[in-house]
């Protein structure tokens, strides 16, 4: 994460698509985020198996990240999300996380969860979605001050999320 900036912490710029058809998702982005593709900090030595793209804002602690993995092609959803959540929380401090439940990600069902996450003195709200899209696990996460303006425009450019071919 990045410290503050000089200036209004929450200026996004306009909202710009960011489309990916490698790993096969749009979403929209504030332009003056950074984006990375596969940062070694979060696919870490599995890039051949784990990819993820990550939008950072530039002047306070907000991302949303997009992970994407392929799937064997029995793998369900309740599955998939049942592995995920058993590493977000085994990552997260002792931070409690709800159990997964229904919600939808670019009109296809997935499950959500949530926790707040105490870190450096501040709380954070962490929302995961996770979904099955072509054969291929999506973990898509919002993380933000859990007090900020940052909240509403995770949530904008969440619900921008779609598929592509």
């Amino acid at each position: 994460m990045l410290p503050a900036c000089a200036g209004n912490p929450y200026d996004v710029g306009d909202l710009q698509p960011y489309i990916n058809p490698t790993f096969g998702f749009r979403v929209d982005t504030p332009s003056n985020w950074i984006t990375s593709v596969d940062p070694s900090s979060l696919v870490g030595a599995q890039a051949d198996k784990v990819h993820a793209v990550a939008f950072v804002s530039q002047a306070v602690r907000a991302m949303l990240v997009v992970y994407v993995q392929d799937l064997d092609a029995d793998e369900t959803l309740a599955g998939f999300a049942g592995r995920q959540a058993e590493g977000l929380r085994s990552a997260a401090g002792g931070a409690a996380f709800s159990e997964p439940a229904p919600a939808l990600l670019g009109g296809s069902g997935a499950m959500m969860m949530q926790a707040t996450i105490e870190q450096d003195g501040q709380s954070y709200l962490q929302r995961t979605l996770f979904a099955i899209h072509h054969g291929r696990g999506y973990a898509v996460s919002i993380i933000a001050p859990a007090d900020s303006d940052w909240r509403d425009t995770l949530e904008e450019m969440l619900s921008s999320f779609g598929w592509v071919p």
